[in-house]
């Protein structure tokens, strides 16, 4: 059976995974396997099914079969081993409520990458006794082939990605109404669902403009349990913060953007429009001081209209865990094929990797879960908060913590020279030293009602 499973691929592959796969499972099993997909493990709300989204499931779980076939068979697991354990052990599996999410987070509209960690140690529930997995089994690259297969099956389907896309924008649309409320005077005619763009150049060479994504408001655990890998005692103690709903540059402030508002009116201080070390329009600018990414925003609110400022370190972290509590926003550890970094240098058990020494174009890498791309490396990011050596005595509303004594500000994300221990949600460093890898992304906040 697997031999054959293995062989197909597409269409054929659906069909074949509904028909000869799926059907031992039982017509109700497959009934409720599908209902309970979509209701229990899409994060994007989708509670609905068609034919589509039928077909989309069975073609989902097939693919993942195959990958783990593959996988298994590559480190030559004997076919004889795979059909005998791992065929009963499947049937189990996909209808397993703590297992259905790993696969669901694939098929968020967003396409999160599921978590390698979590699936291996759900899969090894089935393992067979006196049976181990071989040592270099790779979960990693199975969960990531498995989310761009899904992102695959998706956009090959326009009537699945506008069924998966009604549904997010709908969600998504009630959330902009709560806002609303925060503040009858606040124009929302320029914002579309979840992000709106902000216009600051128009030319010959095209539109230079801001992509603003709106960040929901939220509960989150700040900082980092004593627990975690390679962790600091600045990263505690943790602590819950609320968060109000915002809006965050969906990148790092780009040369381009950069160029453009240096060449406005002067508020405070002037800006050099070329300051980056490393140079491209798409590429983060860098060399940024707190004051000159202060000089930006300010001069962005004037142009506006708008309230535009650094996040504060809350929101800041809230945005790059978007919901997660694990070291990095995509899992427990990181390879610089999600981020970059200096891959010489390896965090809890992760592969070394690439050390490119230099900045790459903004969204270059997937983003995290609230659509935000390079929270991890590339450019440290200035916040607003002014430093402190822990969080004793910190705000848990959200706002920035700022003491005017101290002259030393917040930084966030890690960098591409750093290593990627700092690269994690709760790792925080103080800009101490001004140079190339230091940059900045931007805030629009929503008024309250006075």
């Amino acid at each position: 059976m697997f031999e054959g499973l293995i062989a197909l691929g597409g269409a054929e592959l659906g069909r074949f995974v509904l028909q000869k796969v799926l059907t031992p499972f039982s017509k109700k099993v497959l009934e409720n396997y599908v209902s309970d997909f979509f209701k229990e493990s899409l994060s994007s709300g989708v509670a609905t099914y068609s034919k589509p989204l039928q077909q989309a499931v069975g073609q989902s779980v097939g693919e993942f079969i195959k990958l783990f076939v593959d996988e298994l068979e590559d480190h030559n697991v004997p076919k004889s081993s795979i059909n005998h354990f791992y065929y009963r052990a499947l049937t189990q599996y996909v209808k397993d409520s703590a297992v259905r999410p790993l696969l669901g987070q694939a098929f968020d509209i967003d396409v999160r990458q599921v978590d390698a960690k979590t699936l291996a140690q759900a899969w090894k529930v089935y393992q067979p006794e006196g049976w181990s997995f071989p040592q270099e089994f790779n979960w990693d690259r199975l969960a990531k082939e498995y989310s761009r297969r899904v992102r695959g099956i998706i956009r090959a389907d326009p009537e699945l990605e506008r069924i998966l896309k009604a549904e997010l924008a709908e969600k998504r649309k009630e959330v902009l109404e709560d806002i609303r409320g925060l503040n009858v005077g606040f124009d929302f005619s320029v914002y579309q669902f979840y992000q709106f763009n902000e216009s600051l150049e128009t030319s010959e060479q095209g539109e230079v403009s801001l992509d603003m994504v709106m960040i929901p408001g939220g509960k989150f655990l700040m900082g980092s349990h004593n627990g975690e890998s390679e962790r600091s005692d600045s990263e505690g103690p943790q602590h819950w913060v609320s968060v109000l709903p915002f809006f965050m540059g969906k990148y790092a402030v780009t040369q381009a953007q950069w160029k453009v508002v240096a060449s406005w009116e002067r508020v405070n201080r002037d800006l050099n429009p070329t300051p980056s070390s490393f140079i491209g329009y798409q590429r983060p600018v860098e060399q940024i001081s707190w004051e000159d990414a202060i000089e930006f925003c300010e001069r962005l609110s004037h142009h506006t209209g708008r309230e535009y400022s650094l996040p504060s370190e809350a929101e800041w972290e809230y945005a790059c865990r978007a919901g997660t509590q694990t070291p990095f926003h995509f899992g427990e550890t990181i390879t610089t094929e999600l981020a970059n970094y200096n891959g010489t240098a390896t965090y809890s058990n992760g592969p070394e990797g690439e050390y490119r020494q230099q900045t790459t174009n903004v969204g270059s890498f997937s983003p995290n879960g609230f659509g935000l791309y390079d929270m991890h490396g590339n450019v440290w990011e200035s916040c607003l908060d002014t430093w402190h050596e822990n969080y004793e005595g910190a705000p848990t509303d959200g706002s920035a913590w700022i003491d005017n004594t101290n002259n030393f500000h917040v930084v966030r994300g890690g960098s591409w020279i750093r290593d990627p221990r700092s690269c994690r949600c709760a790792y925080r460093d103080r800009n101490q030293i001004i140079g190339y890898p230091l940059g900045f992304r931007v805030v629009c906040r929503v008024p309250s009602t006075l």
